[in-house]
């Protein structure tokens, strides 16, 4: 399946990422493909991608757009909420987006 060339909602936009990674048992692959297909199917993002829990510390993971924060300390969120300037907590232990949306 190719990446979206066009907008898509929601749920066609995780119909699309659920048949590319159905038959790739590889984390890493499949983050790397959800964020090229996230980035390019919502055109007003500027960042899409994961981090990794390892060793008390999220650790960027496959991602699209700009430069991100290697490392973030647990306890110390890196992402900023909608300009209040306040840094949120990113999901610790999982896997996460780069807006506080995990998985």
């Amino acid at each position: 399946m190719a990446a979206p060339t066009q907008h898509l909602g929601a749920q066609e936009l995780v119909a699309a990422v659920a048949s590319v990674v159905a038959n790739e048992p590889d984390m890493i692959a499949d983050m790397a493909n959800i964020a090229a297909m996230i980035f390019e199917a919502l055109p007003d993002l500027n960042w899409a991608g994961f981090y990794i829990w390892k060793e008390d510390q999220l650790v960027l993971g496959p991602f699209q757009g700009r430069m991100a924060c290697t490392r973030i300390a647990y306890g110390r969120g890196g992402v900023r909420d909608g300009g209040a300037g306040t840094a949120d907590a990113c999901c610790a232990r999982r896997a996460c987006l780069s807006r506080p949306y995990c998985l």
